[in-house]
């Protein structure tokens, strides 16, 4: 009698373990969002920042031009956070809230590794022009240097976590092309965060690629 009570509450545990939270649907459907990221918001940040570096390239790198180069930076860091970073923490949400909506969020998560793909190529066109930028910005000074250095550091650490943290988790601990491709934007990054490096801008810790 008491190894069927015993049997019976075995089946209950594992019956609450698997049920779905009461929280689901408390915050925007992953799915929904993460599609609306992929598709519409991120894209359009890619433009407006490509618009403002291509401003900035027929300037005349005055420090208002360059106060302008660190708003745009700004700006696409804030709406990186606002929607890749926010897009995969709704996942990750769903995932950790065993919500019937999760598996199919997952999957758009790792199906858009080709659109992920051509939204770097954009990003990496404003990098490729904010590298060739470096030098005039750097002969007005040090203070408009460091304030474009600033989003760079952020936006490159903020690519890696979004790789190594959430990506990695979505797929259980297990490399994916998704992942990979977050890297890569991670290195676009990084490779023009180092070239702003300068020594007294603060030995700040950088994530092992």
């Amino acid at each position: 009698m008491l190894c069927s009570l015993n049997l019976l509450l075995a089946f209950s545990l594992v019956g609450l373990s698997a049920a779905q939270s009461p929280l689901c649907g408390t915050n925007a459907d992953a799915t929904t969002f993460y599609n609306n990221m992929i598709d519409k918001t991120l894209p359009k940040a890619l433009v407006d920042y490509n618009a403002a570096t291509t401003a900035f390239a027929g300037s005349k790198a005055t420090p208002e031009d360059i106060d302008d180069l660190f708003h745009a930076s700004e700006a696409y860091y804030r709406q990186y956070l606002d929607t890749v970073a926010s897009a995969l923490s709704y996942v990750d949400v769903e995932v950790s809230r065993n919500c019937k909506t999760a598996p199919n969020a997952v999957a758009t998560v790792f199906n858009s590794t080709s659109k992920a793909r051509e939204l770097r190529t954009q990003l990496s066109k404003v990098m490729n022009s904010f590298s060739s930028f470096e030098s005039r910005i750097l002969a007005e000074g040090k203070p408009g240097h460091w304030a474009n250095y600033q989003p760079l550091d952020y936006l490159a650490y903020s690519s890696w976590y979004s790789a190594k943290i959430f990506v990695r988790r979505l797929a259980k601990g297990k490399p994916s092309p998704l992942e990979d491709e977050f890297m890569e934007w991670y290195n676009t990054v990084e490779a023009v965060r180092a070239q702003y490096y300068r020594d007294g801008y603060g030995k700040q810790p950088r994530p092992e690629a």
